[in-house]
């Protein structure tokens, strides 16, 4: 009784930090930013995130466009808490995120399409193939982080608590200090990234 108590809080606080995520990144795309993935289609009335804000109100609109990044840094925290205790993976999984990412992409060129939005085809092969050219590339580095944790889980099993602390702070003084002191200073992708969470979340 006590274990399954335990459980249920667990889960409880777990699926409290998804609904969090979920604002945070719904609330991230809903500021009218622009950035790489440029469509071809006018950008008046859009906010470029890579230039410093004009007044207090767009100020407050690129702080919101953040909250989508701590949205995502939130699943991956709520995925490796589950993740470090599995050692399978199920294809069903990630053959249904694959399908699920695909039919969005096409409903949104069959969006632009009715809209009258033209893109070249470039963009359109973008669109359909939405994982191969990083369009959703969370999905994408959560499949890879997916498909590689029973390995990870395996490495962090063989070594020692010491070990794991050492390679959480590596983690954190290089990428989050010194990378934020100095940007570009060691190699890092986005999967980088994830496996490092997933190995302070196992710790």
């Amino acid at each position: 009784m006590e274990n399954a108590l335990k459980i249920k809080n667990r889960n409880s606080g777990i699926d409290l930090l998804k609904i969090i995520a979920i604002f945070g990144i719904v609330l991230c795309h809903t500021v009218p930013c622009f950035e790489h993935f440029d469509l071809g289609i006018s950008t008046i009335g859009y906010l470029p995130c890579t230039t410093a804000p004009l007044s207090f109100q767009e100020s407050i609109l690129l702080f919101f466009r953040n909250f989508g990044q701590v949205g995502n840094l939130i699943f991956i925290i709520c995925s490796a808490w589950f993740l470090s205790d599995s050692q399978k993976i199920k294809k069903e999984k990630i053959s249904c995120m694959i399908a699920d990412s695909f039919m969005i992409s096409v409903i949104y060129l069959a969006v632009f399409f009715i809209c009258g939005i033209k893109l070249s085809f470039g963009k359109a092969i973008q669109l359909v193939f939405p994982l191969t050219y990083e369009v959703n590339w969370f999905i994408m580095c959560y499949l890879l982080m997916y498909a590689i944790h029973p390995l990870l889980n395996m490495i962090i099993e063989k070594q020692s608590k010491k070990t794991n602390l050492s390679y959480s702070i590596a983690f954190i003084t290089l990428y989050m200090f010194i990378g934020f002191i100095k940007k570009g200073s060691y190699y890092y992708s986005t999967l980088i990234g994830f496996i490092g969470i997933y190995f302070i979340v196992a710790f």
